[in-house]
C-alpha cells in the first residue's frame, strides 16, 4: 500500500486490461472503445485478467483506488500459498515463514504486485493449484479435483504460460494420483482436457478471426537451434541478477562467466534434491510429500525455463526476456533453497546448514534495502500513468471532462485510455510543422472533426530527446492551447471566422 500511494504502476499493457474490464462489465465485450465510438477486440492479452477486475473496477470505478487492494489482498493469498508449500515439506513454521519473508522482501515480485498486470493474479491462482495438487496427490478427495479443475481451467486464461502448468500437472495426476491405473489416467485426461478447453476456444477464436495467437506470428527454420541456445544464456543473465551484489557487467565475458555459474548453482540445486529423494518419492503416501513437493516444483521451474526460451525463439515479435517474464520461477527457487535447508535439518548437516544460513542472510538483506529502496521511490513518486506529477496536475481532470463525443488525438494513447476508457488516434512520428495543416496521420480529424489534441511532455521528450523542445514549439505554433501546466497541453485546432 505504501509503493501504490499515488496508485499503482499502470503503462498501455495496463490501460488495455482496465479498460477491457470496463466495456465487459458494461456488456460490450472483450474490447476497447476508440474515441470515434468504434470498438477494437482484444486480442493480444488472455482474458481473464479484464474479467476479474470487471467485477471490482464495474463501469467507472477508479483503478487508483480499487487496484491497490484487490493487489495486497492477492499478495496476500501468494505470499501464504507459498509458506503452505514450504511447510508441507518439513511442517516447521520457521522454514515456512522464513520463505513468506524472502517472497515479501523480493524486489521482483513487489513491483509486480504494485502494478496493474495480468501476474498478479497468476501468481496467488498458480500457486493454490500446486497446493491443491498436492493435496489431491496424497488424499483421493473428489470434490477437492473438481476445485482444482476450476482454478486449473482459469490459469492458462490470464497468463498463456498457465498451459505449460497445467501440463506438468495432467503429467503427475498419472504418476502420483492416490488410485488404481485406470483411475489415474481417468483423472489426468479428465483434468487435462478440461483445464484446457477454455484457452483452447480462446485461441481457436483468435486465429480464425486475425490468424495469429496472442497478436503474434510463429518462425520454424534452421536458426531456432542455435537462437535456443542464445535464449537460454538469456535467461541465465537475467536470473543472475537476482544473486546479491551481481549485476550487470560490461565486460561481456565476465557477464556471461557468472551467467553460466547461475544456471550451474541453479542446476547444482536441483540435482543434489532429486538425488537425495530419489528413493522416496515413490514410496507410500504420508512418507513422500517433501520428494514430491520438491520434484513438482523442479519440474515446473524447468518446464517454464524451456518455454520461455522456446516461445522467445520462435515468437514474431520476439517476447522480451526480462525480470517480469521469469518472476514465477523466483517463488519456486524459494522452495527448493528452503527445501534444501530442511533437508540440511533432517539430516544433521550443520556445515552446509550453517553456509546456507549465512548466505540466505545476506540475500535477505540486499533484497530489504533494495526493496526499501523500490518503496520509498514510489511512495514519494509513483511511476506510469499513476506518476506523482501526473496525479498532481490537472491534465487528468481535464481530459475526463473532455465531452465523450470528441474525438482524440495523442502522443500517449495509453494514458489517455487509462483514465478515460476512449482510445485515441496514437501519434508518436510529428512533422516539422504546425500539427493540423496538413493530411497526416490524425491530422484530418484534429482540424475537421474537431478533435482534441492531448500531449504529455515528458513521453514527448522522452522520444524526440534534445530537439523535443523546438519540435514541440513548431507543432502546436498557432494551436489553441485550452490546457497546459508542466507534464502536459490539450490543443484544439483555430476555428477561422470568415470575414464580413
Amino acid at each position: 500500500m505504501s509503493a501504490m500511494h499515488w496508485g499503482p504502476w499502470a503503462f498501455s499493457d495496463s490501460a488495455a486490461y482496465v479498460s477491457a474490464a470496463r466495456n465487459f462489465s458494461a456488456g460490450r465485450g472483450f474490447v476497447i472503445i476508440n474515441s470515434n465510438g468504434s470498438t477494437t477486440p482484444v486480442t493480444e492479452f488472455p482474458p481473464f485478467y479484464a474479467i476479474f477486475l470487471s467485477f471490482f473496477l464495474g463501469q467507472n470505478g477508479d483503478p487508483n483506488v480499487i487496484i491497490p487492494w484487490l493487489n495486497v489482498i492477492l499478495f496476500a493469498v501468494f505470499l501464504f500459498s507459498v509458506g503452505f508449500i514450504v511447510f508441507s515439506t518439513f511442517r516447521n513454521n520457521l522454514l515456512a515463514l522464513a520463505g513468506m519473508l524472502f517472497c515479501l522482501f523480493s524486489p521482483i515480485l513487489l513491483e509486480i504486485f504494485s502494478g496493474v498486470m495480468s501476474e498478479t493474479l497468476f501468481f496467488p491462482l498458480l500457486f493454490t493449484i500446486i497446493v491443491t495438487a498436492i493435496t489431491v496427490m496424497k488424499n483421493r478427495n473428489e470434490p477437492l479435483f473438481v476445485f482444482l479443475i476450476v482454478l486449473s481451467c482459469l490459469l492458462p486464461i490470464t497468463r498463456y504460460a498457465g498451459i505449460l502448468f497445467v501440463t506438468v500437472i495432467t503429467l503427475f495426476i498419472v504418476v502420483f494420483y492416490p488410485s488404481q491405473r485406470k483411475g489415474k489416467w481417468l483423472h489426468a485426461v479428465s483434468y487435462g482436457l478440461i483445464s484446457i478447453l477454455p484457452v483452447g476456444v480462446w485461441f481457436l477464436r483468435l486465429y480464425t478471426a486475425t490468424s495469429k495467437v496472442g497478436g503474434k506470428h510463429f518462425r520454424f527454420d534452421w536458426s531456432i537451434i542455435s537462437n535456443f541456445w542464445r535464449s537460454i544464456l538469456e535467461e541465465f543473465s537475467v536470473l543472475k541478477t537476482w544473486l546479491p551484489y551481481f549485476g550487470i557487467y560490461a565486460n561481456p565475458m565476465v557477464d556471461r562467466i557468472i551467467s553460466i555459474g547461475a544456471a550451474a548453482l541453479l542446476i547444482g540445486i536441483i540435482v543434489y534434491l532429486i538425488g537425495s529423494l530419489r528413493k522416496s518419492i515413490f514410496s507410500s503416501p504420508g512418507n513422500n510429500d517433501f520428494a514430491r513437493i520438491i520434484l513438482l516444483t523442479a519440474n515446473n521451474l524447468c518446464a517454464y525455463l524451456l518455454f520461455i526460451a522456446i516461445t522467445h525463439t520462435v515468437t514474431v515479435p520476439q517476447i522480451d526476456i526480462i525480470n517480469r517474464m521469469l518472476a514465477p520461477i523466483l517463488p519456486m527457487i524459494i522452495i527448493l533453497i528452503f527445501g534444501l535447508i530442511g533437508l540440511f535439518i533432517q539430516n544433521k548437516q550443520k556445515i552446509p546448514l550453517l553456509f546456507s544460513i549465512v548466505l540466505l542472510a545476506v540475500t535477505l538483506r540486499f533484497n530489504f534495502y533494495q526493496a526499501s529502496a523500490f518503496i520509498k521511490e514510489m511512495h514519494e513518486n509513483g511511476h506510469g500513468y499513476a506518476a506523482r506529477e501526473l496525479r498532481q496536475s490537472g491534465i487528468i481532470e481535464y481530459i475526463e471532462a473532455l465531452p465523450h463525443d470528441q474525438r482524440l488525438v495523442s502522443n500517449a494513447a495509453g494514458f489517455v485510455l487509462y483514465y478515460t476508457n476512449r482510445f485515441p488516434i496514437q501519434v508518436d512520428q510529428f512533422a516539422n510543422r504546425t500539427f493540423g495543416t496538413t493530411n497526416g496521420y490524425g491530422e484530418k480529424w484534429f482540424r475537421e472533426k474537431g478533435a482534441a489534441l492531448i500531449l504529455l511532455y515528458p513521453d514527448f521528450r522522452n522520444f524526440y530527446g534534445n530537439a523535443a523542445d523546438q519540435l514541440l514549439a513548431t507543432i502546436t505554433n498557432g494551436l489553441v492551447v485550452d490546457y497546459q501546466d508542466e507534464v502536459g497541453g490539450i490543443y484544439s485546432y483555430p476555428v477561422l471566422v470568415p470575414e464580413k
